[in-house]
């Protein structure tokens, strides 16, 4: 702690002398604050990220402005760029990061980027793991300054991470106030919004979502429609192709037909559902398929196989770990660019979440050509049909019961419907992939990066047509 002090006192010092000798500065004093702020969090990891934050905000912006722009005090006369201030995880690992990266990969190429990290820590071995490719256009894309009032803020995370006002936790603000326009992407995967998002996704000047079913979501919940944008997200189908993927080595080695599922450990992606299905359907003892769960600690203790033990055994009456043999969990961090491997080892994905925002690891798994098997229910439809991948009926909505969100709603997939689909596709392999084949074409046609990047693009330059209108009006 003290070296961070130090360490960042010296660099305020530094810092507002150079902003005494030169014009580089819009504010000494809120520079000072936002700093010692950092301090005061004492974590490295929020002070670097206020660091960015102030210089994102305050530092060098002017040596970007043509001097007669900086003379203009008419905010009217100011050319309209199209200038995105992306802010999310970047760095972080989880579901908004991957999202985010799969937008600013493409959308470098079309627009002026800048990217924040926000919203969250940072994972320095998921960092570790990115394509040099990522690595090279975050940097770059970091290190890229805007002038004053002439951006469009992306907040891209949970609403409570925003400042509007404030934020509820440390992060970079967003969106900035020097912004010209305020962007909110979040989603949500209950039958309703948690307690004081209406309130925050208002203070935006529009919301997008990734699907239909959350602009029902949010419209019901009371944001008025026309602020509410679907924005589809994007698969990596350069990375996940399997044209060009190696094998993994376990899985790859394992004859038995391999049925895949990703998640974190939560009762929100339904793991019990899951086992007792895969269980049922396939006893250990015929050896006739196999299980591979790939998982992470999240807010548990990580000893996976004891929780499936325990669960068979209180649920299904199975209580020696031979009953669980053909459940494999591989729980240790694997670079995205191998996560490939995986999907490119097995047979068929399946995933009965309760509800998702997207379905990430499900569009990743249809884009490899893997028959799908997941819930009918929430933002995964958006893309999965019955006609392009496997669709588990549901017994209706039950609450949530335990958490921040009790009393929600969200799906109660079919443990029948899904032990059935099961067999199905164990007893079909062929038509499966026929229809495997299906969801592979569609996903990687209309959820391309490019393809997705057109659609970022066209809401961007309507976004650009209100700023001009509000220029012409004298409103910005």
């Amino acid at each position: 702690m003290s070296r961070i002090f130090l360490g960042t006192a010296f660099f305020t010092i530094v810092l507002l002398l150079i902003c005494s000798q030169t014009n580089l500065c819009t504010s000494r004093n809120a520079i000072a604050r936002r700093l010692y702020r950092c301090v005061q969090l004492g974590e490295l990891m929020f002070v670097f990220g206020c660091l960015n934050d102030v210089f994102q905000n305050d530092v060098l912006v002017s040596a970007h402005q043509p001097k007669s722009k900086r003379k203009s005090k008419s905010k009217s006369s100011r050319p309209l760029n199209l200038n995105v201030r992306w802010f999310a995880p970047f760095l972080s690992g989880g579901g908004y990061c991957s999202e985010a990266l799969s937008y600013i990969m493409e959308l470098h190429k079309h627009a002026n980027l800048a990217v924040v990290q926000h919203g969250d820590s940072v994972n320095p071995r998921f960092v570790e793991g990115l394509p040099a490719a990522v690595k090279e256009t975050l940097q770059k894309a970091m290190y890229t300054r805007f002038p004053p009032r002439s951006t469009i803020d992306i907040c891209h995370s949970e609403p409570g991470a925003w400042s509007v006002p404030t934020p509820m936790y440390p992060t970079s603000t967003c969106p900035s106030e020097d912004r010209l326009y305020a962007v909110g992407r979040t989603m949500f995967e209950t039958d309703r919004l948690p307690d004081g998002w209406l309130r925050r996704l208002k203070a935006m000047d529009e919301i997008w979502v990734p699907s239909k079913f959350h602009e029902k979501i949010f419209e019901d919940a009371g944001l008025a429609r026309e602020s509410i944008h679907v924005i589809p997200e994007a698969v990596d189908t350069e990375l996940f192709d399997p044209t060009k993927s190696s094998p993994h080595k376990l899985l790859s080695a394992d004859k038995r037909f391999k049925f895949l599922s990703v998640f974190k450990w939560e009762a929100r992606k339904g793991w019990d559902i899951l086992l007792e299905a895969f269980l049922s359907q396939f006893p250990a003892k015929e050896n006739r398929a196999v299980l591979y769960i790939k998982t992470m600690h999240y807010h548990t203790d990580g000893d996976f196989k004891q929780k499936i033990l325990e669960f068979a055994s209180n649920k299904l009456g199975l209580n020696d770990p031979s009953d669980i043999s053909n459940i494999i969990v591989l729980d240790e961090d694997i670079p995205l660019k191998q996560m490939t491997q995986l999907y490119a080892s097995s047979d068929c994905f399946v995933l009965p979440s309760r509800g998702e925002g997207w379905g990430r690891p499900h569009i990743e798994a249809m884009a490899m050509g893997l028959p799908v098997v997941a819930t009918n229910w929430s933002g995964n439809t958006e893309f999965m049909k019955d006609y392009n991948s496997f669709l588990i009926p549901i017994e209706g909505l039950e609450p949530v019961r335990e958490g921040a969100f009790t009393g929600h709603l969200w799906a109660r997939p079919s443990v029948k419907g899904l032990m059935d689909i099961l067999k199905k596709i164990f007893e079909n392999p062929n038509e499966a992939k026929r229809i495997a084949k299906v969801g592979m074409e569609e996903v990687r046609k209309f959820y391309n990066p490019d393809a997705v990047a057109n659609v970022v693009m066209h809401r961007l330059r309507a976004i650009e047509q209100i700023l001009a209108q509000r220029s012409v009006r004298g409103e910005l």
